[in-house]
């Protein structure tokens, strides 16, 4: 058996938070899923992508740091 830290711990959980945070931060990301061609093709699921809305690296930073003080 392994021995763990509190400090293992937290490392983990930011590891797994950061990659989910990624994914889903891109509306891209969800374009491959091969179950919302469908919807895509149908035009019931679109992407508006105008630069007005994209968010800039400082603005996920900050969100991301917010989303961290609320978790931890």
């Amino acid at each position: 058996m392994q021995e763990r830290t509190d400090t293992d711990t937290h490392e983990k959980i930011v590891a797994i938070f950061s990659i989910m945070l990624f994914a889903f931060s891109y509306p891209l990301a969800g374009a491959a899923i091969p179950s919302l061609k469908q919807h895509i093709k149908r035009r019931e699921i679109y992407y508006v992508d105008c630069k007005d809305k994209r968010w800039k690296d400082s603005q996920r930073i900050v969100e991301v740091k917010h989303i961290f003080n609320r978790v931890l």
